[in-house]
């Protein structure tokens, strides 16, 4: 009960601040252009769920190893940068086979978990 009115304060605290993100897309380690290795240097690997890339005007926001919580996708922890032409999206980490055709357009509210980055 605690966890779930403390996760109710963070919404409620970041619903007034916290960036809007237009477009969630998908990648696997099998995608061309992943080289296995995270824009902070970590190395991607089956268990490194769940992972995610942000757009670079988002990387002040929400540096390298922040906990973010994505409505419909969960808590996610930011590990990596995405391709300068890319605005406003986060790219989520999912197993390869999974992210066939997965592509959400949207607004979605980021809410950053206290106590991380």
């Amino acid at each position: 009960m605690t966890h779930v009115l403390y996760i109710c304060l963070i919404i409620l605290c970041n619903l007034l601040h916290g960036p809007t993100v237009r477009t969630i897309t998908f990648y696997t380690v099998a995608d061309p252009g992943c080289n296995n290795i995270t824009a902070d240097g970590s190395r991607i690997t089956d268990g490194n769920e769940p992972w995610c890339a942000v757009s670079r005007e988002l990387r002040d926001e929400y540096p390298y190893g922040s906990i973010i919580f994505v409505a419909g996708e969960g808590f996610l922890a930011v590990h990596d940068t995405m391709s300068p032409r890319i605005r406003n999206t986060i790219d989520v980490l999912v197993e390869p086979g999974k992210a066939k055709g997965k592509y959400r357009r949207g607004v979605w509210t980021i809410w950053k978990f206290p106590g991380t980055k």
